[in-house]
């Protein structure tokens, strides 16, 4: 061919990337690129097959090249990598939702392989390219809301690559509006059972014995004997016993038996009393006239500098509780509502921690603004108020039939009532008025005398002003309603609680869960597998509740007169009973924050009202995602869905035992 450059191409059926074998010094011009070869060298362009090959041999004088006839022979091809896996965990949270992804990836060829994870079509990866191993992780966060893609790419360097993508939810959070945050993180008794106790004054007593007398005793020994602060235990043996005279708790005193099962005590009253009460005094100041402001929200409570005297003074000697009130007004207290026993039904229940000048600053937020109207306030020393005391680990069955209830609070803070069996009451099992932070948990309670109007055949009762209140965790049947909250109660918690077969004298549905008017406001009902709750079950207005993530079996959940901007979020309700709606809003109500409710067939709920169809539309849906909880860290429910107390309920075994 003579001297100078010679060039060869051979077709190929496949043009892209051969593997050429040249046997002199050249250039090889291919599909994939440009390479200096020296003898005998090879380009692996990745697919078998003859490929077009422009080989140019430099002019050297030598003897004439065969680029002609030059063969190109083209190996095995690349193969290109695999993703065995991709995960990201957690799949859905709120924003900044921070996500981990975990994958694993080969080469059939051992090629080490770089990674590149992008979210959505973003042109810089929120990870890599970097080199990594069969199996990686990566950590990434996604700040916007909305369904995000992330989209994993791996190369193998040598023109293979693969492609794999996970979806991650990430949603603004849900967060009450401020009208209806009542500090719920605060609700229950500081110390919900006595720990590390070191006071025990043991009871001695045979089966049968009537235990009343010996109770009392112990229990003034043990107030008397309790540390600054803790608890002294009086405790009962296993057996059943008597009892014919009402037992009262001071300062620190707990009555702790052997176990629900073990420790039964048949009370048997001659008068209409409780069978256990921890009653406070009288205020050491109570005046009208004396709180100049109170902001619904804030924390400080104006007054008069003697009402700042008083409980400062007080505050020098101990723990300081106040409790403010306010006239009815006759827009939130209908005239055709209005009861003897229910004047100056709105108030609180709080802490004073300071005094600072006029100001009285409180341990929570004031649920309610006290600006108008005669306002009154009463301040009350440790003198006047039983704090921490308890029962626990027995069971109590009320055999007369007086209109009374069976365990009282009345003028109490951090009092408790835990794993507790109570059976068969004259009112409600237990009754809290004015008290503040108690806790009542992992309890059942069960059956009445009666189910009549007028107070009987009540589980748990919320009264007058009791404020930050926990009912957690309960089991309850047969009961008028099983949890009632009437006259002011304000701020407590409702949750996790299970109740079935409510009673009625007349053959009505009641609810389990029952926000009576007269101002019960700013409570929240979380959690609970009940049949029916009612907001505003007579007596008036009940605004500002949270109804949220509870199971509603057979009368669904009703907000009825003028009770003004309650949130029910998020609830599974149905009902299957005569005259009832799996969720309803009277016509009354002028504004009502409506969201993720949904029916038995997972389907959106709706009501007739306005609010509600508007909210539960599925776009308006997917801007609310469903919280953990609004006054714990997670929701009690277990992985499977089932609530404990539930569980409980269905068993012949439904308190637990002590640990």
């Amino acid at each position: 061919m003579g001297h100078g450059p010679t060039r060869a191409r051979r077709r190929s059926p496949r043009p892209d990337g051969p593997r050429t074998i040249w046997p002199l010094f050249a250039l090889v011009l291919i599909a994939c690129g440009d390479a200096s070869l020296a003898p005998d060298a090879e380009v692996d362009a990745g697919q078998d097959g003859l490929h077009d090959a422009e080989i140019e041999a430099p002019d050297t004088g030598a003897a004439d090249a065969t680029g002609p006839d030059a063969e190109v022979d083209a190996g095995p091809a690349n193969q290109a990598p695999a993703i065995l896996g991709l995960t990201a965990e957690p799949l859905e949270g709120l924003v900044p939702l921070t996500a981990t992804v975990t994958w694993s990836a080969r080469d059939p060829e051992g090629d080490p392989l770089s990674c590149a994870l992008r979210i959505d079509d973003l042109p810089q990866p929120a990870w890599g390219p970097a080199p990594c191993a069969a199996t990686a992780t990566a950590t990434v966060t996604l700040s916007a809301p909305g369904a995000h893609v992330l989209r994993l790419r791996v190369e193998d360097g040598r023109g293979g690559a693969a492609e794999a993508e996970v979806m991650v939810r990430a949603e603004r959070p849900f967060t009450l509006p401020v009208y209806l945050d009542a500090d719920f993180a605060l609700a229950g008794a500081r110390e919900p059972e006595p720990r590390d106790v070191t006071c025990r004054v043991p009871v001695t007593a045979s089966p049968g014995d009537d235990v009343g007398a010996a109770l009392q005793a112990a229990s003034t020994d043990a107030a008397a004997r309790a540390p600054p602060g803790g608890h002294c235990v009086v405790t009962l043996p296993a057996g059943t016993f008597r009892l014919t005279a009402p037992v009262y708790l001071r300062d620190g005193v707990v009555i702790q038996g052997a176990g629900a099962e073990q420790t039964v005590v048949q009370a048997d009253l001659p008068t209409a009393s409780p069978v256990f009460a921890a009653v406070g005094g009288a205020a050491a100041f109570a005046e009208l006239g004396e709180v100049t402001r109170g902001d619904k929200g804030a924390r400080r409570l104006t007054v008069s500098a003697t009402a700042a005297a008083a409980a400062a003074a007080l505050l020098a000697e101990g723990p300081v509780y106040g409790e403010v009130s306010v006239e009815n007004d006759p827009a939130k207290f209908p005239p055709e509502w209005a009861q003897d026993y229910a004047a100056f039904g709105i108030g609180q229940v709080f802490r004073v921690i300071a005094v600072e000048g006029d100001a009285l600053v409180l341990d929570r937020r004031l649920n309610e603004p006290y600006l108008t109207r005669a306002r009154r306030l009463e301040l009350r020393g440790a003198a006047q108020v039983v704090e921490r005391a308890g029962l626990a680990d027995l069971r109590v069955v009320r055999l007369d039939a007086h209109h009374a209830g069976t365990v009282l609070f009345d003028r109490t803070a951090d009092a408790f009532l835990l794993r507790v069996w109570l059976e068969k009451t004259g009112w409600a099992h237990v009754h809290l008025d004015r008290s503040l932070a108690c806790t009542i948990r992992q309890s059942y309670l069960f059956d009445a005398h009666d189910f009549g109007d007028g107070g009987q055949g009540y589980g748990v009762n919320l009264r007058q002003h009791t404020t930050g209140c926990l009912v957690e965790d309960n089991a309850l049947r047969h009961l008028r309603h099983a949890v009632l909250l009437q006259l002011g109660a304000n701020g407590n918690v409702v949750a996790y609680n299970a109740a079935e077969d409510a009673r009625d004298n007349l053959g009505w549905l009641k609810a389990d869960i029952s926000l009576h008017g007269h101002y019960t406001h700013m409570n929240l009902i979380e959690g609970n597998d009940v049949e029916k709750i009612h907001v505003s079950d007579w007596w008036g207005p009940a605004p500002y509740h949270t109804v949220f993530a509870n199971r509603v079996s057979r009368g669904g959940i009703t907000v009825d007169d003028r009770s003004e901007d309650c949130a029910v979020v998020d609830n599974d309700a149905q009902a299957n009973f005569p005259l009832e709606e799996d969720l309803r809003v009277d016509g009354s109500v002028q504004a009502i924050l409506c969201v993720h409710n949904h029916g038995p067939d997972g389907a959106p709920l709706a009501s007739r009202h306005r609010d509600c169809d508007d909210e539960n539309d599925p776009a308006v849906v997917h801007e609310r995602p469903r919280p953990a909880s609004f006054y714990r860290a997670s929701s009690l429910r277990r992985p499977d869905g089932q609530l404990p107390a539930a569980l409980r309920l269905a068993s012949p075994h439904p308190v637990p035992l002590p640990p």
